[in-house]
């Protein structure tokens, strides 16, 4: 989020969240354009640094 200029605070929560799924879902019309890929891996990129 830094790269966005974004505040956000994470923080661990008092109890077991268990396992959880993320996904993306869009319309199909949106699969090959430029723009929503680079947003979909923008997306992407932030959760995976915000797990590590």
């Amino acid at each position: 989020m830094k790269k966005l200029n974004v505040a956000v605070e994470f923080f661990s929560a008092d109890f077991d969240l268990g396992k959880r799924s993320i996904i993306q879902a869009w319309h199909s019309k949106h699969n090959h354009s430029p723009c929503h890929k680079w947003f979909r891996d923008l997306t992407k990129g932030m959760f995976i640094d915000s797990i590590k």
